[in-house]
């Protein structure tokens, strides 16, 4: 059924992420994973998504990551990248791609359960962070449930704040990666 999903992706000109990177959340192994933070989709910008969650590339800005990054530094750390946390942490996207400028343009949600339920078999150290409605409807193993920050910026309600951090800390000391305010 994978390569059935693959091959209903549509035109993979306008696939975003592009191809290359649809998979980039993956190279943690299973063992090593401290934390999974689940999101709705990739960012529909092909400049953006990189096939992580959040993550943006180099010199660009979107609202989610900036988010992300300003509710960090209400809990004292200074993100300014995602590349320290990739090693320890699956940046999951409840759908791994979308169409170009469409938002929930491909259902990975059956996938995304798998890897779900094959992660929290395999380690039962691993926390699981679930941002969003969308993707709050994946989890059926308990993990942690948090607003999504741009759906919180967008209605202008500070839901997503620094208790993500906090209640994160047991799977993934955030300040043994970034540096202190």
């Amino acid at each position: 059924s994978l390569l059935k999903m693959m091959n209903s992706l549509g035109d993979t000109r306008r696939l975003s992420p592009q191809s290359p990177y649809l998979f980039n959340a993956f190279t943690t192994a299973v063992s090593d994973i401290k934390l999974v933070i689940c999101l709705q989709d990739p960012y529909p910008s092909r400049r953006h998504a990189t096939g992580w969650a959040l993550d943006v590339p180099e010199g660009t800005t979107r609202q989610s990551f900036e988010i992300f990054k300003n509710v960090g530094r209400d809990y004292g750390i200074v993100i300014d990248s995602l590349d320290p946390i990739k090693k320890d942490t699956l940046l999951l996207n409840a759908n791994l791609s979308t169409q170009a400028g469409i938002t929930l343009a491909h259902d990975w949600s059956w996938f995304t359960r798998q890897v779900i339920r094959y992660v929290s078999d395999r380690n039962k150290k691993a926390g699981f962070a679930f941002l969003g409605k969308y993707a709050q409807k994946l989890n059926e193993i308990n993990g942690l449930n948090f607003y999504h920050p741009v759906a919180n910026a967008r209605s202008g309600r500070k839901l997503f704040n620094e208790s993500f951090f906090h209640e994160t800390e047991k799977f993934l000391n955030w300040k043994q990666y970034y540096a202190t305010i």
